[in-house]
């Protein structure tokens, strides 16, 4: 799939909050989401809190979500080279030195309502940005919540511009959601 604009530049903004995942669906087990055209590895330490690393060893470039959580940490399949929830290298099975620049990029991480967010733009510019949404509606009694995944072959900025246009919910989707609001112009 190709999510870019001519000239190669990304069509999307990295400097945002970005549900990577239910809460309920990490666990202390590596989980890999494809994530502006990353690959992601997430995984919970033993306090509960959320790790989101790049996917790769940068040995071998095998995917760390193949691998297994130790502790705090994540071992490669590949190798058994580890990596600490800041994605710096811990251990390098066959040598006793660490090689400088061994590392896999980590990710800043926040779990606010049922949600796991992730921001892959420039931490420095985290303070700029608005926090999550509120979502802990979703996790009220009080609200029907539907989840799952639904793969896309196309530009993320479509499904944006189409979730947006509540006009045609009446039409198309009057069947699975039932809105009608929009199907008469407002009164004035």
């Amino acid at each position: 799939m190709n999510h870019h604009r001519a000239g190669g530049a990304a069509n999307y903004s990295r400097n945002t909050w970005l549900v990577a995942a239910f809460g309920s669906e990490i666990t202390h087990a590596p989980t890999s989401r494809w994530m502006l055209d990353r690959t992601v590895v997430l995984y919970r330490r033993r306090n509960s809190d959320v790790v989101a690393l790049d996917d790769r060893c940068p040995h071998r470039w095998a995917p760390l979500s193949l691998g297994r959580v130790i502790d705090d940490t994540i071992q490669c399949p590949y190798h058994g080279i580890t990596f600490a929830p800041n994605g710096e290298c811990m251990k390098i099975p066959s040598q006793k030195t660490i090689v400088s620049g061994c590392a896999v990029h980590a990710y800043p991480v926040r779990e606010e309502g049922p949600f796991v967010w992730v921001w892959m733009g420039d931490p420095a510019r985290i303070p700029e940005y608005v926090a999550p949404l509120d979502t802990d509606c979703a996790l009220s009694d009080a609200w029907s919540v539907a989840s799952g995944v639904l793969e896309m072959d196309g530009n993320y900025m479509q499904l944006h511009d189409n979730v947006l246009d509540l006009t045609h919910f009446g039409f198309i989707h009057i069947g699975s959601l039932g809105i009608t609001d929009w199907i008469k112009p407002p009164k004035a």
